[in-house]
């Protein structure tokens, strides 16, 4: 079992490509010296691979279901946080639940207008 040197995932000996992070593997080893003994073992994945939806969390909070999209926010705001203290899972699972969240939110938010509409209707006095 192998590790790529980019983002730290597992890949197997006849793997071209990282499944994670989609470095070539084999350039990698063609490039590296093995003369010098490798010091940096310390593995960061990209940064930039995990979206915090922050921007869905305040629209949802703005347009659709309050509390739902409050949540959103302070799972977004949780992001960066992690990111920073180098916790790469946790960042991916707060991303996630602010996606979960604006989304509920956003359903609701459609869901409650489309009842208000039928209501309105059923009440309207032709």
């Amino acid at each position: 079992m192998s590790y790529c040197h980019y983002c730290g995932a597992q890949t197997q000996p006849w793997d071209k490509f990282c499944p994670s992070c989609g470095i070539n593997l084999q350039a990698e080893q063609q490039t590296q010296d093995f003369s010098q003994p490798q010091t940096n073992t310390q593995f960061h994945p990209p940064q930039a691979n995990i979206e915090n939806h922050l921007a869905k969390a305040i629209f949802s909070t703005v347009c659709c279901c309050v509390p739902f999209g409050i949540a959103a926010i302070v799972f977004a705001a949780q992001v960066k946080g992690k990111i920073e203290m180098g916790d790469y899972q946790g960042a991916k699972d707060s991303a996630d639940k602010a996606d979960l969240w604006a989304n509920l939110s956003i359903g609701i938010g459609f869901v409650l207008i489309i009842i208000q509409a039928v209501i309105s209707f059923m009440t309207y006095r032709f």
